[in-house]
């Protein structure tokens, strides 16, 4: 990878009920089996993977795709 490039990074965001009453959203970054931040460097894979999340999830629970800068 070049240095500028982009790696890509799935969120989750699930949204807390308190009482009836939508709560701010709950941001998770998900982590790879090591317990390090996932990142995936190329967009159509983690599209993929986003993609498959947000099918087999329950409600209130959305995946989301976020591209941050690769490290160098």
């Amino acid at each position: 990878m070049k240095s500028g490039d982009i790696t890509y990074q799935i969120i989750r965001v699930t949204n807390t009920l308190t009482s009836s009453v939508l709560n701010s959203n709950e941001i998770t970054v998900l982590n790879n089996g090591l317990g390090e931040v996932l990142e995936i460097p190329y967009l159509q894979p983690a599209l993929e993977m986003v993609a498959m999340l947000n099918e087999n999830s329950n409600e209130g629970i959305k995946y989301k795709l976020r591209g941050v800068k690769a490290k160098v």
